[in-house]
């Protein structure tokens, strides 16, 4: 699952805010955690003096070493990782040359820019990583709290699409709440079919439509059954419709209180090149609450077409117009 967990910091308690979950995420599989501290600059910089170059590399030294030996304290394998340069830059460096599993970055850092859904860094590295990501919304922690505690996940929400790629994320939902008592929700959202205006139809076209529309859910409303049935753990299915996915998961998040979304980086649609899909994106904009992205496809494969895996359709007695076989998964599935 994950054995070598990367976590960039800056030195703000902003950034911190990803030391819980990478120790949830950790102890699963006992997984090396690797702080990276990254000082954008070097000594021979125009305009920089070398003593004060200095004094802020020995000063972040200290921090990475201290971060250590608190992970270790509490028996985490760990290493820090002290670099010079542009921090997206070494950040994607080091996940390649370190063979990394998972990076946790915060949404903003030491900036502590709130304006945009995350920062120019965390965007990067979201869009380039090639593996798994989580992005954590940045908070600055209270003075009383222990940053070294593994967060403990109540609720988390899992948006599947009906295929199996999207399904990849469910193992690891799994090991997390048998780990820690978790309740599993998960959401599949369907939209309306994208057609002519509904107020031009004529009534027989709408109401053949909605039975559509309405047998959709039907088909999806069985595919979410079956999942909950195969699942080791009580889980929740939650069935919606909306025109916007992304916002409607973020709602569905916030009534279910969520404290972790959990989703594969590829569905249905596997866009092969991009890093991850448009509902994937949208989450990530919309979303107030920590968001991992389980990558489903090694980054040497991300310009090779392939199209996701579908289901079959899901077979079931009915009395609709509509037979089951004339709907396919990747219809049903948008």
């Amino acid at each position: 699952m994950f054995d070598r967990i990367l976590l960039p910091l800056d030195g703000s308690t902003l950034a911190e805010c990803t030391i819980p979950h990478a120790l949830a995420l950790a102890k699963l599989d006992n997984a090396e955690i690797i702080p990276l501290l990254v000082l954008d600059g070097s000594v021979s910089g125009d305009g920089v003096d070398p003593m004060e170059w200095h004094l802020r590399k020995s000063e972040a030294q200290t921090y990475i070493d201290s971060v250590c030996s608190k992970l270790q304290e509490i028996g985490i394998n760990s290493h820090g990782l002290l670099l010079t340069g542009p921090p997206y830059q070494r950040i994607l460096e080091q996940i390649d040359k370190l063979n990394i599993d998972l990076v946790l970055v915060s949404s903003h850092g030491q900036s502590g820019r709130v304006d945009r859904p995350f920062g120019a860094i965390a965007h990067k590295v979201l869009g380039s990583a090639g593996t798994s990501v989580m992005l954590v919304p940045a908070q600055a922690q209270p003075l009383n709290v222990d940053i070294y505690a593994s967060k403990s996940y109540q609720s988390i929400l899992i948006p599947l699409d009906g295929s199996r790629r999207a399904e990849c994320v469910l193992p690891i939902a799994d090991r997390l709440a048998r780990e820690q008592k978790t309740k599993l929700k998960i959401v599949h959202v369907t939209q309306r079919p994208d057609i002519l205006s509904w107020a031009l139809l004529a009534d027989d076209t709408r109401n053949l439509t909605e039975q559509f529309v309405e047998h959709i859910g039907a088909v999806a409303q069985s595919y979410l059954d079956q999942i909950r049935d195969r699942q080791d753990n009580e889980s929740v299915c939650i069935l919606a419709q909306a025109d916007n996915v992304a916002i409607e998961l973020n709602h569905i998040a916030g009534e279910a209180e969520a404290d972790l979304m959990l989703v594969s980086a590829h569905g249905a649609a596997a866009n092969p090149i991009r890093a991850f899909g448009d509902t994937v994106s949208g989450i990530l904009n919309y979303c107030c609450r920590p968001v991992l992205i389980y990558q489903d496809r090694p980054a040497v494969y991300t310009t090779e077409p392939e199209a996701a895996p579908l289901r079959e359709p899901v077979a079931r007695q009915s009395d609709d117009s509509i037979p089951i076989g004339s709907v396919t998964t990747q219809q049903a599935y948008l």
